[in-house]
């Protein structure tokens, strides 16, 4: 996961490719990928249980 803030940098006029090429059958394709990643990601995300596990260790100690 990232935050969107590259694109910036890598897009000033916020652009990237060659819009001549696309077709609905491209189009569909990097959608339904991009929309399986997503999915995945969040899966992975509300099953990650080490993350919360591991802060909780970091506020018990900055508790003490």
């Amino acid at each position: 996961m990232y935050t969107g803030i590259w694109w910036y940098a890598d897009y000033p006029n916020h652009y990237a490719g060659e819009g001549d090429k696309a077709t609905v059958a491209l189009g569909k394709l990097v959608a339904e990928h991009t929309i399986s990643q997503l999915i995945d990601a969040i899966k992975a995300i509300k099953n990650d249980d080490e993350n919360i596990d591991a802060a909780e260790r970091v506020f018990d100690r900055v508790r003490k």
